[in-house]
């Protein structure tokens, strides 16, 4: 529980019920499951969120990703599929 945050590499699954926070300088290959997913470094695989993805800046995600939510900054990039699924909390 809590903020979850990745600065380095990363493989496999990753779930939590509350933020996931990938750093600038990080490399993510992983299915990952949260509630919030802010990525400030690379990710691929397939994400879900049950309120909101953002690509900051420095961000970049190839795959595909499931949210009610979906934000990109100036600069980030997104190579994938998307889904955009009504919120869970009304």
């Amino acid at each position: 529980e809590g903020v979850v945050r990745i600065d380095g590499q990363f493989k496999g699954d990753i779930f939590t019920r509350d933020t996931l926070v990938v750093g600038a300088e990080s490399r993510v290959e992983a299915q990952i499951d949260a509630d919030t997913v802010i990525v400030a470094g690379y990710v691929e695989g397939e994400i879900r969120a049950s309120s909101r993805i953002e690509i900051q800046s420095t961000g970049y995600i190839r795959g595909a990703i499931h949210s009610p939510i979906f934000k990109i900054e100036e600069g980030g990039m997104f190579d994938g599929t998307t889904q955009m699924l009504p919120s869970e909390n009304p």
